[in-house]
């Protein structure tokens, strides 16, 4: 985990947990959710400064199976997969119907800087990767290139919570209620589910 990772170099570096959010920049209490496991998924641009303030790559951070040590320059530099990011990005694009001229609005930069990154001719920087990451609300690491979930762990809890009340209010309606349920229906919806799955296993 990255909280594990973060903590070992941190305890390497004998640097108490004040001493590296202030050689780093990032608030004591974003990195205090960082190293308790809280934030697991962090901005790629403070996951960056924490690499740098640690002196190990970025890719060590978010990506564990690559060398840990690269100094600052590494750290600066993310490894980016140019063919993974193109395809992803362009997968992203299609799914909503984004062309080239709306993303390049999105980013602040021009058509065809976004249709070299479609290409593989280039690389985006890590600020550009973050404001599409955003955007279309994945994981910027995802984005990378990396084999790492698609979305963020909060994006899936709220989906997921959307998916349920959808059922929730569909299920009502077909029994003839009308308007969005309350939150106290939820429940009680939610508790009838489970005191009938438990008496289908008695």
């Amino acid at each position: 985990m990255l909280s594990d990772r973060v903590k070992k170099l941190k305890k390497e570096k004998k640097l108490t947990n004040e001493e590296l959010a202030l050689k780093s920049g990032i608030p004591i209490g974003t990195l205090n959710k960082i190293l308790n496991g809280t934030t697991i998924d962090p901005k790629l641009s403070t996951a960056t400064t924490l690499a740098k303030a640690l002196d190990c790559t970025i890719d060590y951070l978010v990506y564990e199976e690559v060398p840990e040590i690269g100094g600052n320059q590494m750290a600066e530099k993310p490894m980016v997969n140019k063919i993974k990011f193109a395809e992803r990005l362009k997968r992203l694009m299609e799914a909503s119907s984004e062309t080239v001229y709306s993303i390049a609005e999105i980013v602040h930069l021009s058509a065809p800087t976004i249709s070299r990154y479609l290409n593989a001719e280039m690389a985006a920087k890590i600020t550009t990767i973050e404001a599409i990451a955003r955007h279309f609300r994945v994981n910027p690491v995802w984005l990378l290139g990396y084999d790492v979930p698609e979305r963020l762990v909060e994006e899936k809890q709220a989906n997921s919570q959307d998916d349920n009340d959808d059922i929730f209010t569909r299920a009502a309606h077909k029994v003839g209620h009308d308007g969005p349920l309350t939150e106290e229906e939820k429940e009680k919806i939610a508790l009838a589910i489970k005191i009938a799955l438990m008496k289908n296993k008695e």
